[in-house]
């Protein structure tokens, strides 16, 4: 028999459909009810700050799908029985969970087809101007953290910063679970509602394939010559470069790492790098088009302004994380 209800916080745990999914909860710990079954978690901090990391509690004993951010533009999945195989920053933990035995029961069923399985989504959300992620710890406690990006932009609750759902089928349940954010965020549309752009038909040429790091002018210019003499001109162009060295400027020689920059010096550890992509449509321009482009600094709100010709140098200083990115944008277009 499939029970049904809202996730609630009993005696410490967390319960999803009469199913103990999480132990050990720490008092500070919030539910409040969203729709259709589905709630969201939050905590409240006896501080003020940009960024917190709060503990929900102790995850064991239950088969997990997670994806999570391995470096700062890739994303992948894990699989994993407990808490502690949740890395930093993941973004969504799937749990397969049975109606017909308890998960702490010493005696588990002998034939695992005949639970009636269950699918129970973790989706850290967006929550005003802060952002969320889950993370494990060695003690299988699961944590969520909450930033800002701004030591100026500072609270001390969090009142729906990990959405909670459940269903029978994990594809519905994801689809389901976005369908409510929606209607309860406000700030974005589900696939479904979304007008395709007419882009998507066009051919286009990456440079990234071609050149990877050794992208160069000469070269853009020979693939697009290339192009036309094949009679296939791509109608738009991704100059993907902008590679630079990632330095953590937040920490000084012998000073004690700065809990703020732990996914800096994280993503540095994957990798020296850093990218940046830009895309042009080349419809709008030709071989002695003239015009303007650009490019706003969301953390800072500033515009940089360039001219858009045969040759355009782009100088984007100060943008999040201190990477300081140079584009150096060269191309031709002929109809």
């Amino acid at each position: 028999m499939t029970i049904t209800g809202d996730p609630i916080i009993k005696d410490g745990c967390l319960m999803v459909r009469g199913k103990v999914v999480l132990t050990r909860m720490p008092e500070n710990v919030v539910i409040t009810s969203a729709s259709s079954g589905s709630a969201f978690l939050g905590a409240k901090s006896t501080t003020s700050g940009s960024h917190h990391v709060f503990n929900l509690g102790v995850l064991e004993d239950y088969k997990f799908l997670c994806l999570f951010i391995v470096k700062i533009w890739w994303m992948i999945p894990r699989v994993g029985k407990s808490g502690s195989e949740v890395p930093m920053e993941t973004q969504m933990l799937l749990l397969e969970a049975g109606e017909e035995s308890a998960v702490l029961d010493e005696e588990p069923s002998a034939d695992p087809a005949a639970e009636n399985k269950f699918y129970i989504l973790l989706l850290p959300v967006l929550e005003g101007p802060f952002r969320s992620s889950l993370q494990g710890t060695s003690s299988n406690e699961l944590q969520f953290c909450v930033e800002s990006g701004d030591p100026d932009v500072q609270t001390s609750l969090s009142y729906e910063a990990v959405f909670v759902n459940s269903g029978d089928n994990p594809y519905e349940l994801m689809k389901d679970s976005i369908k409510i954010l929606e209607k309860h965020k406000g700030t974005f549309s589900h696939i479904e509602n979304k007008k395709i752009p007419a882009h998507l038909d066009w051919f286009g040429w990456c440079t990234w394939d071609a050149f990877y790091k050794e992208v160069n002018p000469a070269g853009i210019k020979a693939g697009l010559q290339s192009f036309l003499e094949g009679g296939c001109s791509p109608k738009f162009l991704i100059i993907d470069d902008g590679w630079q060295d990632a330095v953590n400027e937040f920490q000084k020689e012998g000073e004690p790492l700065i809990e703020e920059t732990q996914q800096v010096v994280r993503d540095e550890t994957h990798s020296e790098l850093s990218r940046a992509c830009l895309s042009l449509d080349l419809r709008t321009l030709g071989t002695s088009s003239q015009g303007s482009l650009k490019i706003q600094d969301p953390k800072r709100g500033k515009q940089h302004k360039s001219s858009v010709g045969n040759s355009v140098a782009l100088h984007w200083r100060d943008i999040s994380w201190k990477f300081k990115v140079k584009l150096e944008l060269f191309f031709l277009y002929k109809d």
